[in-house]
């Protein structure tokens, strides 16, 4: 099966930066005085959402009496990411090198902006991509973006790869074939091929 374009999530399935996040959103409810802390397992369980919805989540009521609890928890994690980086999957810098002289490539997140730029930086991959987007830049849930990227670039038959069920079900309202990677954060139950590392990713693609 060939494919004219290949989109890449990015939490779970290029890089896990969840230890840096929770560290990042530690220091921020600490400076807020409010008394929670959370784990790895808790970015992951939110891992893929928009940001408000994964502090709605996390911290539920808690914006209503910390109005700028999201603020504060978006300063604290750019600090520690920026500054540290997520780790990126073993695989993914070099096989995205070699997938891009096949394909072109593409990375649809609901990240933040910054965050988006950070994880370029870390995995050193920005040369090998030929556009983006991510809820932070336009706004828009995963699904809309996919279907704007697609009529964007006139893409035929391009792929979306993802660990969620929420990128499974944002391939299929944009009418993209989807491959799950197993090795992230979530499962997902159709998809066109599931994947246990990014070799496997590579084996399947090429």
């Amino acid at each position: 099966m060939k494919f004219d374009a290949i989109i890449f999530d990015i939490d779970g399935t290029l890089w896990d930066a969840t230890n840096a996040s929770a560290r990042g959103w530690n220091n921020a409810t600490k400076s807020l005085d409010i008394d929670k802390k959370i784990t790895e397992k808790d970015i992951q369980k939110v891992a893929g959402a928009p940001f408000d919805i994964c502090v709605e989540y996390t911290y539920p009521g808690l914006q209503k009496k910390h109005p700028a609890l999201i603020e504060m928890l978006s300063k604290y994690e750019s600090d520690v990411i920026k500054k540290e980086g997520g780790d990126c999957y073993r695989g993914v810098r070099e096989g995205i090198e070699t997938l891009a002289k096949h394909y072109a490539i593409y990375l649809v997140s609901n990240c933040q902006d910054w965050y988006l730029h950070s994880f370029l930086e870390h995995c050193d991959i920005a040369q090998f991509i030929t556009g983006m987007d991510c809820n932070g830049l336009s706004g828009l849930p995963k699904d809309q973006m996919l279907m704007r990227m697609k009529e964007k670039y006139a893409m035929e038959h391009p792929v979306y790869i993802g660990d969620t069920k929420g990128d499974e079900s944002s391939a299929k309202k944009a009418n993209m074939d989807f491959i799950h990677v197993s090795y992230g954060f979530g499962e997902a139950e159709q998809y066109i091929a599931q994947c246990g590392s990014f070799d496997e990713i590579l084996r399947y693609l090429l």
